[in-house]
């Protein structure tokens, strides 16, 4: 399901909207909005959203920007978005001598009371000095205070935060030490903001801390990625104690040019991770980045429980963010560029627990060529569509950044698969998965005649088929089998099947 930018209409006044006609996809389900806005009236400012938050049926959207108040000195703008789209509050948080800034994507969260937070820094227009801050609100985005740090001279960035059970919060981000190296930060607060402990984890190189989370046993999963002058970017993914203290660590990536992860926690506690798995053969030009989406899911003792790669190849592939489902299905956001979309995208990958691809949907506000679209933090809302936010970035475009906030339907399409996706040596796809009737295994493209079997949890064959050299994919009929738990075996490939 793609949406599609059609004639825009402008308003002048507080905020100027432009909107565009919905397009319905194949399955007849609407979208229900998709807007694009700056915050203030003149043209020369402009603002773009990294984060947001339910608030009952509306939401809280984090922005930050220039305004016709302070410029040019940047601020924190809080934007609530009604159930279909309209900006109906406004609140800017910012000074005459300094800039603030929200932290990266996801930076803002809801807390345990059902208040909200965010991380994020102060910087002295004057003499760049910068200052952690915290600004913590109740349920209706009222203050309920706000915290300054020494940050250490701007060597040191928060980019995200979460609370942690004792009601305390923990923010991650990366100490500097010049330009040649840095170490992943970790800063602790109490539930008032007031300062516990600050952490640095030294692996090396350039580690740069972007997402975490805590564990169900009160430790600390975090993700981020790590470069230096002789290796290519790559992601990685650690787990400490409640305190800061490592206990183990993964570096994931090609030696090619990876891109952005996000992490999750699964419903029955284990631990995803996912990223651009770069495939270029040079590192000239982040802009002709090709990758495609890697999700790998370990235990909580780092133990890897699968790893699959997906997806044809694209350009410039990030993650974002990661959702899990009650039903154990994995909903994954990023951005890429290709399959005929000449502007940079965002994506929606569906996978099921196994992280078998399910469906793809790629969405975008301007396919022009000259437009990159991005939505970095997405909600699932009760009814099952998905509402995110980011920010258009296009030269046709005044001011030339507008905040982006869509919310849309993305179900499973009629015809199942909605775009091809790679399959490397050793994976093996199989939909639908658990299945009753039938199901569709796909493999590697197969480069000689192999042979396709079935085993069941005692070992035992239970069917077995060849498979013609050229082929990739095959429809079994599974109305004869037990329900239970299966091993699917394509050549050097292999799978789980789940037959109810």
């Amino acid at each position: 399901m793609t949406i599609y930018n059609t004639k825009a209409l402008s308003k002048k006044g507080l905020i100027i909207f432009i909107l565009f006609s919905i397009y319905i996809s194949a399955n007849g389900q609407q979208n229900i909005f998709s807007r694009v806005f700056n915050p203030y009236e003149k043209n020369y400012t402009y603002s773009i959203a990294n984060a947001l938050q339910l608030k009952g049926n509306n939401y809280i959207v984090i922005s930050v920007g220039y305004d016709t108040l302070v410029n040019p000195k940047r601020n924190i703008q809080v934007c609530e978005i009604d159930s279909i789209g309209n900006l109906i509050k406004l609140t800017s948080y910012g000074s005459e001598n300094s800039s603030y800034f929200a932290g990266s994507r996801g930076s803002f969260i809801k807390t345990h009371d059902g208040g909200y937070c965010i991380a994020g820094s102060k910087r002295l227009y004057s003499n760049y000095a910068e200052e952690h801050l915290i600004l913590r609100f109740n349920s209706n985005m009222d203050t309920l205070w706000t915290k300054l740090y020494n940050s250490g001279i701007n060597n040191e960035i928060l980019n995200q935060l979460c609370q942690t059970s004792d009601k305390g919060f923990v923010c991650v981000g990366e100490k500097a030490y010049g330009t040649d190296s840095s170490d992943v930060l970790l800063f602790k607060t109490d539930s008032s903001g007031n300062f516990i402990w600050k952490k640095t984890i030294a692996l090396g190189d350039n580690f740069i801390g972007t997402t975490i989370l805590e564990t169900p046993d009160k430790g600390l999963l975090i993700s981020g990625y790590m470069f230096s002058d002789i290796e290519f970017n790559k992601s990685f993914v650690m787990k400490t104690d409640s305190i800061g203290n490592l206990i183990w660590y993964k570096i994931l990536g090609s030696n090619k040019i990876n891109s952005e992860s996000s992490i999750a926690i699964t419903n029955q506690g284990d631990y995803l991770v996912a990223y651009g798995y770069g495939i270029a053969n040079d590192n000239s030009d982040s802009k002709m980045e090709k990758g495609r989406l890697n999700i790998i899911k370990y235990s909580a003792d780092g133990y890897m429980l699968w790893n699959k790669i997906l997806d044809s190849n694209r350009a410039y592939y990030s993650v974002y963010k990661i959702n899990i489902l009650s039903n154990n299905d994995i909903v994954v956001l990023g951005s890429s560029l290709g399959n005929g979309i000449n502007a940079l995208s965002p994506f929606l990958f569906r996978l099921n627990s196994y992280g078998d691809s399910l469906w793809r949907n790629t969405i975008y506000y301007s396919g022009n060529t000259l437009d990159n679209n991005y939505l970095f933090d997405d909600v699932i809302n009760t009814d099952g569509s998905i509402t995110a936010c980011g920010y258009v970035r296009g030269d046709t475009l005044v001011p030339m950044r507008k905040i982006w906030v869509v919310r849309a339907y993305f179900n499973n399409p009629t015809n199942g698969i909605e775009e091809y996706y790679h399959l490397s040596k050793g994976e093996i796809s199989i939909f639908p998965n658990p299945a009753t009737t039938q199901t569709t295994i796909t493999y590697p493209i197969a480069e000689k005649a192999i042979t396709l079997q079935i085993y069941n949890m005692l070992g035992q064959k239970v069917y077995e088929e060849k498979l013609a050299k050229g082929n990739s994919q095959t429809t079994i009929n599974i109305t004869g089998f037990k329900p239970g738990l299966y091993k699917v075996v394509a050549g050097e490939s292999s799978g789980t099947l789940i037959i109810n």
